[in-house]
């Protein structure tokens, strides 16, 4: 995969060969700042070996972010594109296994927490199905959209393909029937174990247009929604936060929390801001699915 730098470290590689800085300093500098020592090598020789090259990179990224939607903030108004109505209007959502539960509440972030969304048997299956399976889960790289080990995500995960068993294509017709949103727009479900200790520290779903690596995985629209699927209780810990919300969704057995981000302009929120708390204990167990503007096709 060819290298994709951010604009921001493009505009400060550019910087340096202006100024006269030594390639030397350069990596050293990278390499200080916490960039690994392939990512470095690489930038360093796109930059230092093919300029023009390095140029390119900035004004194509520089136009590609002039036509991006920039992410709405606190103080503007925002509404995403797939909220359930249903779920606003009444406290319960008839469902092919029983009605699910409307929880609580929030309109912005707008966050739904759901009861007997999975029953205890599906929620058995599920884990039974992936355990064994399980590796060490990855984030985005931001330089070249690759998967990338990082401390913030320390969970275990396997990931799933649409329709792979019985269980998971009844899963995934529920959840269109529950959102509105096809499945066909959702990306393969991730069962995913945190031990103690584990967490996901917060971050954002939805796909940021200034970073090369994110950018590459939109070429199927934006993440518009998140649903997350609590699969067992867990003793201590492991709470679904949204730090700008002030809002925290203890995880129980078959219950789940859906959160919608990206409205029909393309923007995105940033109040949905959301982690997983560490595990104090006992272990969590969880399915999430991440539904997207047009059909995925991994």
């Amino acid at each position: 995969m060819s290298l994709q730098l951010h604009i921001d470290l493009a505009r400060w590689l550019r910087d340096r060969l202006d100024d006269g800085t030594t390639r030397e300093l350069v990596m050293a500098s990278m390499l200080n700042t916490g960039y690994d020592a392939k990512t470095t090598e690489q930038a360093c020789a796109l930059a230092f070996d093919t300029p023009e090259k390095l140029d390119d990179i900035i004004a194509k990224q520089a136009k590609a972010a002039e036509n991006a939607k920039p992410p709405a903030t606190w103080a503007e108004e925002f509404t995403p594109s797939h909220t359930i109505a249903l779920a606003e209007a009444r406290n319960r959502i008839p469902a092919d296994h029983g009605d699910i539960r409307i929880v609580a509440r929030s309109g912005r972030p707008y966050v739904l927490a759901l009861g007997n969304f999975l029953t205890a048997d599906e929620c058995r299956e599920l884990i039974e199905y992936a355990r064994g399976r399980m590796s060490r889960a990855t984030v985005v790289n931001s330089v070249d959209g690759g998967d990338a080990v990082d401390e913030r995500r320390t969970s275990e995960l396997v990931m799933l393909r649409l329709a792979e068993t019985a269980l998971i294509d009844r899963i995934d017709k529920r959840i269109e029937a529950m959102t509105g949103i096809p499945v066909p727009h959702g990306e393969g479900l991730q069962v995913m174990r945190y031990g103690v200790g584990a967490e996901y520290q917060a971050h954002y779903d939805y796909f940021d247009f200034a970073s090369p690596g994110e950018a590459m995985h939109l070429k199927f629209g934006q993440r518009i929604a998140t649903l997350v699927m609590y699969l067992n209780d867990v003793d201590g810990g492991g709470e679904t936060i949204f730090p700008n919300g002030d809002i925290e969704v203890v995880p129980q057995t078959g219950n789940a929390v859906y959160f919608a981000y990206t409205d029909r302009e393309g923007r995105s929120d940033t109040m949905s801001f959301h982690g997983g708390a560490p595990v104090t204990s006992g272990e969590k167990w969880i399915a999430t699915k991440w539904m997207r503007e047009r059909p995925y096709h991994s």
